[in-house]
């Protein structure tokens, strides 16, 4: 197992534990990772628990009543899980006002104040509801101040808390799902697990639910204009918000959407009308991949390259990324080699890139392209149309990599979640089939959620994916379901013929004879058949007199 992987399995193992699974249970959960491991990370993980009880302060606040009649009590360890989404909620709070501007500077610097008392100063806390009535239990850190806790405790109460109470109740999603996977040690760091939506498009009402937070693929199907395109919108909507910075993207008064999602250590749910956590990790792309941004706008996130742009409008232009990897060239050769290996792992054809000091640019050496002149070496613009598809996809990517993580050292380490529509425009069958996996083995800790018209992605689909169906019969609403297919020992005409597509019948639309269809599982084959079948014409035709066999 690689060590990111492993990286990525301790973590879970700390949140499984926490939930409260005994060792034996995670022992059977991961029984993909040797016991020595699991016993030193148990060993690791107790004592820590230990010393995190024996060193919480209880604050004395005990029945200090707000307004609404709830109390905020003492009490001592408690669910630490609850603090880390108290702190996401008001992260996802302080970002929203930071961002629209719509409140006044006393408001922000109250829930800043806030901000950092739930950052700083709790060590846990704990949330009991009864009848009408909330109590927050909480213990902080020696020496907080207790008034700011407990003004800082009000405040999560009445204004956070009620808030999303009144959200909640015109939400899509409420309750949390239990996590769904096959393989412990390969759940995602950014999965999505539910999905839900109302009146999007075509999409009046569709529900998926229990998807698996180890898929490291979703590929959704379905005949064209049945809402493919629109679920994939409807995705990016509920992990990003109804917003993408100053851009309307959806009516939320018309409209709703939830999503639950795992984000790291937690499981988080975003409605379109309520509180949303928008998914900083996240990616979008169009089915035209082909506008980039010129050299000269050195990437601007503005207009035409906001993050939902290329997924939402036919005109998106990707981020350039020959704009980096010329400054890398000159001032950090390391990371201009990382890029280009990626680019050529990705691309297998691409033997290499590099700057091209005559012409003052980015070249590429492409295998599958005979120039002559220049050892070879080409412009992007003379590169195939499916090369450039993907140079300028995985390019954005790797740009929005390091715009989202400044110090990360390796794009390949990055998490997140991409959205992908019709994955498979502009690419030859060869690299359809090459792409889910090569993408996967590159960045293995990104979920990929695509649309597809063709069957061919689905030879490539790493273990653990996903397969989603949009349906939709005349005069009746769309549908979305789960196909559960064991597509590792299937070929294309028995996935064609499968619910996946739902092609009755895969012969050639000028065949006239059923007895004449060809069934050789390759193409040679059906030439060695062939030639054996002209052989004996030949004979059949010939003057030789063969002896009756008697």
């Amino acid at each position: 197992m690689e060590k990111n992987q492993l990286h990525k399995a301790h973590n879970y193992f700390i949140k499984l534990k926490n939930d409260g699974l005994s060792y034996e249970e995670l022992v059977k959960t991961f029984s993909d990772i040797p016991v020595e491991t699991l016993e030193g990370w148990n060993k690791e993980l107790e004592p820590a628990m230990q010393d995190l009880q024996q060193n919480v302060v209880t604050n004395p606040i005990a029945n200090e009543l707000n307004k609404s009649g709830n109390s905020i009590e003492e009490k001592g360890f408690v669910n630490l899980d609850i603090l880390e989404n108290a702190r996401l909620k008001l992260d996802g709070l302080l970002s929203s006002m930071e961002l629209y501007g719509k409140w006044s500077q006393e408001e922000l610097e109250k829930v800043k104040k806030v901000h950092r008392v739930f950052h700083n100063d709790l060590r846990a806390i704990d949330l009991k509801t009864e009848g009408s009535r909330l109590e927050m239990n909480i213990s902080s850190r020696e020496g907080a101040d207790e008034n700011e806790i407990r003004e800082s405790a009000l405040f999560y109460i009445d204004k956070v808390i009620a808030f999303e109470k009144r959200a909640m109740d015109r939400a899509l999603l409420h309750d949390f799902t239990p996590d769904v996977f096959t393989q412990a040690s390969a759940v995602m760091t950014y999965a999505i697990k539910t999905i839900a939506v109302q009146n999007y498009n075509g999409l009046r009402n569709v529900k998926i639910s229990e998807l698996p937070i180890d898929a490291p693929w979703i590929f959704i199907t379905g005949e064209n204009s049945r809402g493919k395109s629109s679920l994939l919108q409807a995705i990016f909507i509920g992990l990003n918000g109804p917003r993408d910075k100053d851009r309307i993207l959806v009516d939320v008064s018309e409209t709703k959407i939830g999503v639950e999602f795992k984000c790291e250590s937690v499981n988080l749910i975003n409605n379109s009308e309520g509180r949303i956590y928008s998914l900083s990790h996240l990616l979008a792309y169009g089915p035209s991949r082909l506008l980039i941004q010129a050299n000269s706008s050195q990437n601007e996130e503005s207009a035409y390259g906001l993050k939902h742009y290329s997924l939402f409008h036919p005109d998106g232009r990707l981020m350039n990324i020959e704009y980096p990897l010329l400054l890398w060239h000159f001032e950090n050769p390391s990371r201009f080699n990382i890029v280009k290996n990626i680019f050529c792992t990705i691309i297998p054809h691409l033997k290499d890139i590099k700057y091209d000091s005559a012409v003052k640019q980015i070249v590429y050496l492409d295998g599958d392209v005979k120039s002559e002149g220049n050892d070879g070496y080409i412009s992007f613009s003379l590169l195939a149309s499916g090369t450039r598809s993907i140079i300028a996809m995985v390019g954005d990517m790797i740009c929005r990599i390091f715009n989202i993580e400044p110090e990360l050292d390796d794009p390949r380490d990055f998490a997140g979640i991409v959205l992908i529509d019709e994955l498979d425009v502009h690419l030859h069958p060869k690299l359809q089939r090459q792409l889910p996996t090569l993408l996967s083995q590159t960045f293995p800790d990104i979920q990929f959620i695509v649309t597809t018209h063709s069957v061919i992605p689905f030879l490539g689909a790493p273990k653990n994916s996903v397969f989603l169906k949009v349906s939709k019969q005349p005069d009746e609403d769309a549908t979305v379901e789960r196909v559960f297919i064991d597509i590792e020992h299937l070929l294309p005409n028995v996935l064609l013929t499968s619910s996946l597509f739902d092609m009755d019948n895969i012969t050639q639309i000028n065949n006239e004879n059923i007895g004449n269809v060809s069934t050789e599982d390759s193409f040679d084959e059906y030439s060695k058949v062939q030639d054996v079948k002209r052989k004996l014409d030949d004979i059949e035709n010939s003057d030789i007199d063969f002896p009756e066999i008697s």
